[in-house]
């Protein structure tokens, strides 16, 4: 892709292209060598709103869930009843490791572990009961 660039200089009046990579860059004139800033590139012809058009404003009090009518704390995106989303308004159920996201469900450790575990736990009593016992003195 490459971005068409007009020149500054109002003697020159080029306009000439340049490739993407340059954006936000300066470059010199083919012509008269002025130096030139490239414009940022722009992805796209129409811009994608990221947002809704009408700007969210943080709850001022607790509001009750619509999927199970637990109540749902200002600040919380979450019902912590059922899991559905606070802000959306409906019942889409979060993962299943925990609501919210950031809540993480706690692992067993595995069989290797415990193993390894117990044959130091093992280790450290022989050791103790060895020096108790062959203690000098």
């Amino acid at each position: 892709m490459s971005i068409r660039v007009q020149c500054t200089n109002p003697d020159c009046t080029a306009s000439f292209s340049v490739a993407s990579h340059h954006a936000a860059e300066q470059v010199r004139c083919p012509q008269c060598c002025t130096l030139i800033r490239v414009p940022a590139a722009v992805c796209c012809q129409s811009p994608i709103p990221m947002f809704d058009d009408e700007p969210s404003t943080p709850r001022s009090s607790p509001i009750a869930c619509t999927s199970c009518g637990a109540t749902i704390g200002a600040r919380a995106t979450y019902c912590p009843g059922c899991g559905a989303d606070a802000l959306a308004g409906n019942a889409a159920r979060a993962r299943r490791s925990g609501t919210p996201s950031t809540r993480r469900r706690a692992r067993r450790p595995s069989g290797l572990f415990l193993l390894v575990a117990s044959l130091v736990a093992s280790g450290v009593l022989f050791l103790v009961l060895l020096w108790i016992i062959c203690a000098p003195g």
